[in-house]
């Protein structure tokens, strides 16, 4: 199983890490840079409100089914027809709760409803593109669904490469720019229903309104879970816009988000992978302690290397990608409280998976309700007072609150090795005393002090065997259980 599970990840990465950086540093920003401010703040702020919702158009069906069918695979046929006709009701159920939504919170312009309209589509079609991709990955075709998890993204990053460097006289809009998001999550969603549909037993077909309800009632500890963690994820672009007054400090916030998204990619998809496996594997009763803390091991000295690599020249690279704005504390602090984030996110993916596996859902919600509370609690008063600054303060408490409790309670479950937080603490303090190092030298090109600090990050990380080679290859050679 470890096996396979690194062979997907290579797989994976390999595949993202060529499609969505370019989407992100050469699309999404130049939208930013060419729709002005105060238009993309409203973008980004309507479209953290459509994603905080977005649970509604699943109830937990995506995570309830991915869980379930991949420990038990032959009731994926009996899964499926009635998972997508209660997905389909539960879509008008989502436009509802969107508008109603945006009215008490003060979205009362057209264009806003307009907005929310194409990014409600957009986010209702990506919830059938997950659901399609997770029956995909349960019944075992993982690399089938490594694939599709980029396919929305290099449709989108064709049409509006196009009409950004082919077409010099069209003024971009953020119109132009969800409506290319809405039709291209569609195809992506119409191949992965082609892929998949064909592999159904049509003699099993058969919709069950008793047994829809039975799944609903099911699923929906894992929609709670989902819906509180979405609101302390992405309260804090929906609060900046309403709250942050002048200033455009939305817009200030997704500067650095940016860089957080680039790089969250990277456990998302760990964390796609290592759901089906560890489910699979603890229903069977296997040992999840070795792949728990190889894929901790890899997955934290990467963030750790790429997280401090981007703060230690967060002023440089901000000037690269947005050579007309300042590079004030009001710009860059966010970017350093982000990046510190981001390493705690990673191993929420790593943590809270193996959580949602061994179906400690209870305690899951109570943590997430939690965070939820101190998030929207901090970000009341940060907000007002210090901006995006304060919003990006207020993520990282909350993500490392969650992730000391999740780890703490992991480890009380035995399947923590403590050589995994001995190796860590001593990569931090290497690392970082080197990367004061490379600083004292000020090379004359941020460019290569940047590539220079990943590489020797990699290094160390190799030579104190937090990412062992002779480990992974003995893992790689082995056949797949």
């Amino acid at each position: 199983m470890r096996r396979e599970f690194l062979i997907n990840i290579i797989y994976l990465l390999g595949l993202n890490l060529i499609i969505k950086p370019f989407y992100i540093f050469f699309i999404d920003r130049e939208v930013q840079l060419r729709v002005g401010d105060a238009d993309y703040e409203l973008y980004f702020s309507l479209f953290s409100f459509c994603i905080i919702f977005q649970i509604l158009t699943d109830l937990g069906i995506h995570l309830f089914s991915m869980n379930e069918v991949s420990a038990k695979r032959e009731d994926f046929h009996a899964y499926f027809p009635n998972f997508l006709m209660l997905k389909g009701v539960l879509g008008i159920l989502y436009f509802a709760v969107l508008f109603v939504g945006a009215y008490l919170i003060g979205y009362r312009e057209p264009r806003a409803y307009n907005l929310i309209l194409i990014l409600g589509g957009y986010q209702l079609m990506l919830s059938f593109l997950l659901f399609f991709r997770s029956n995909i990955t349960a019944i075992g075709f993982h690399r089938i669904d490594s694939l599709l998890s980029g396919v929305d993204k290099f449709i989108l990053t064709f049409l509006l490469g196009y009409l950004l460097y082919f077409r010099p006289g069209l003024e971009m809009s953020i119109e132009y720019f969800v409506m290319a998001q809405l039709c291209s999550v569609s195809v992506a969603t119409l191949i992965a229903s082609v892929v998949l549909i064909p592999k159904m037993d049509k003699d099993k077909w058969k919709v069950d309104f008793n047994q829809m309800r039975k799944y609903l009632v099911a699923a929906l500890p894992y929609a709670l879970s989902v819906l509180l963690a979405a609101i302390y994820i992405r309260s804090d672009a929906v609060m900046l816009e309403r709250l942050g007054g002048e200033g455009n400090q939305g817009a200030i916030y997704a500067y650095s988000y940016r860089y957080y998204d680039f790089l969250n990619m990277i456990g998302y998809l760990f964390a796609g992978i290592l759901l089906p496996i560890l489910s699979n594997m603890w229903s069977n009763q296997k040992d999840v302690k070795p792949l728990l803390n190889t894929s901790a091991s890899l997955l934290f000295s990467i963030a750790i290397t790429l997280s401090c690599s981007i703060i230690f020249h967060a002023q440089d690279i901000f000037h690269f990608l947005y050579p007309s704005k300042p590079t004030t504390t009001e710009y860059i602090y966010p970017t350093y409280a982000l990046m510190l984030s981001f390493i705690c996110v990673c191993g929420t993916y790593i943590y809270g998976t193996f959580l949602l596996t061994a179906k400690k859902l209870r305690e899951l919600n109570k943590l997430y309700f939690a965070g939820f509370i101190l998030n929207v609690g901090l970000n009341l008063y940060g907000i007002p007072k210090y901006g995006a600054t304060g919003a990006a303060i207020t993520t990282l408490i909350t993500q490392f609150f969650i992730l000391i409790v999740q780890f703490i309670w992991v480890y009380r479950m035995g399947l923590v090795k403590n050589e995994l937080i001995q190796k860590l603490g001593l990569y931090v303090l290497v690392y970082s005393l080197t990367l004061y190092g490379i600083h004292l030298i000020n090379l004359s090109s941020w460019m290569l002090s940047f590539i220079l600090s990943c590489l020797i990050g990699g290094f160390i990380s190799l030579v104190i065997g937090l990412i062992s080679i002779r480990s992974m290859h003995s893992i790689l050679s082995q056949k797949i259980n």
